[in-house]
């Protein structure tokens, strides 16, 4: 089901100006507001509805956070797409925003998210909102894998960062 949600986002967005203009707009108004609480975005997620409430939160932030910031990549992760913003000089905040999403629970991870976006956003990075449905919806899983791929995925990529800088160096 997560790859029809986003192809569906992918494309009433890809719509014409007005149908597009719209669909975020209505979209982006989940954004920092109790999930399932804007009726309007009902118009265009309610028929990806799961019949879990989890599946249903999991889809209004999926479809509020592409409102907010419509940018579609089909590779990575929260912990590469932070990585990403912290390259760009963000003091630290990308780091603290990936440590508040990994150690929240599923009820204060909407909040968490919502600051990890206006980062995400400010920077222009695009986000897998594939991957990201489907992380979300396992979220709960007692081993945490999710957490531990994007501690990972954020920590891979400084790795990779340190090596570049020291070839250059050597160089």
């Amino acid at each position: 089901m997560s790859v029809e949600f986003v192809d569906y986002l992918l494309r009433i967005t890809g719509e014409d100006n007005y149908a597009r203009n719209k669909c975020i707009y209505t979209l982006r108004k989940g954004v920092g507001r109790d999930l399932g609480t804007v009726y309007e975005m009902d118009a265009y997620l309610g028929m990806w509805y799961p019949k879990s409430k989890h599946g249903r939160d999991v889809v209004c932030m999926v479809g509020a956070l592409f409102g907010f910031h419509p940018v579609n990549s089909n590779t990575g992760d929260m912990g590469k797409h932070l990585r990403l913003v912290s390259l760009s000089n963000e003091n630290g905040a990308a780091q603290n925003s990936l440590l508040k999403l990994i150690d929240a629970d599923f009820i204060e991870l909407w909040g968490r998210l919502c600051h990890s976006f206006r980062l995400i956003k400010k920077v222009g990075v695009p986000v897998n909102y594939e991957q990201l449905y489907l992380d979300l919806m396992s979220w709960n899983h007692f081993e945490r894998y999710i957490q531990k791929r994007w501690s990972r995925s954020y920590c891979e990529n400084v790795k990779q960062q340190e090596v570049n800088t020291e070839e250059k160096e050597n160089d």
